[in-house]
């Protein structure tokens, strides 16, 4: 562990799990960093964060990233900890109905 490290300076200390960045929030996480002046050591990129969440589990060398609706999860698994929050990532949803036509 890295004790004296604060966020997000500690993500320069340990391996990171990321989105993917071919995909929309892996890229904002990119972005993120360079805008922080960060150059992580990234391990891993997932397109899955239940996926991302298993790999960190069995490795204590790692900090993946995570939607804040995973929070209860992390919180309830002793293997888990959190070290920051960063209010500047906002994963986006669309919705697409399609109208079905009724006879």
């Amino acid at each position: 562990d890295i004790p004296d490290v604060k966020f997000p300076e500690i993500l320069e200390k340990k391996k990171l799990l990321i989105p993917a960045s071919r995909t929309a929030m892996g890229r904002k996480v990119i972005q993120w960093f360079d805008r922080q002046g960060l150059q992580p050591d990234v391990l891993g990129e997932f397109d899955d964060v239940a996926l991302m969440k298993a790999f960190a589990r069995y490795r204590d060398d790692v900090i993946f990233l995570a939607p804040t609706v995973y929070m209860s999860e992390i919180e309830d698994d002793r293997s888990l900890q959190l070290i920051g929050h960063v209010e500047d990532l906002k994963e986006e949803y669309y919705v697409i109905f399609a109208e079905r036509m009724i006879q």
